[in-house]
């Protein structure tokens, strides 16, 4: 089935949102034994179970994807402003896959909150 340019880009803006809010709950309770309150920054600061170089690729890729709450703008700066959030929900993807997470980490992390 082919959608329309208008249609298909206004139906990825609205199911987009649903998987990220899938994905933000996911990554808040595999992060949650650093720190509650500040887990989407603990892969940055306070992690040693992921590379930080993942968590400094998700907040670039965070700043692409922000650029959606302004469609005009999203127009306007595509496709380089998904090309931050491919890389690096990329390559989060394919490092959980092939490496996953440090568990001896993580469970240290975790007895210590």
């Amino acid at each position: 089935m082919y959608l329309d340019g208008d249609l298909a880009f206004t139906l990825a803006n609205v199911v987009a949102p649903l998987f990220y809010a899938v994905a933000t709950l996911l990554v808040y309770d595999l992060l949650k034994p650093v720190n509650r309150a500040v887990s989407l920054l603990a892969a940055f600061f306070k992690s040693t179970f992921l590379p930080r170089i993942l968590g400094v690729l998700m907040m670039f890729a965070g700043l692409g994807w922000l650029t959606f709450l302004s469609a005009p703008l999203a127009r306007y700066l595509a496709p380089s402003n998904m090309f931050p959030g491919m890389l690096g929900e990329g390559l989060l993807l394919l490092w959980l896959l092939v490496f996953g997470v440090n568990e001896q980490r993580w469970k240290q992390q975790a007895r210590a909150d």
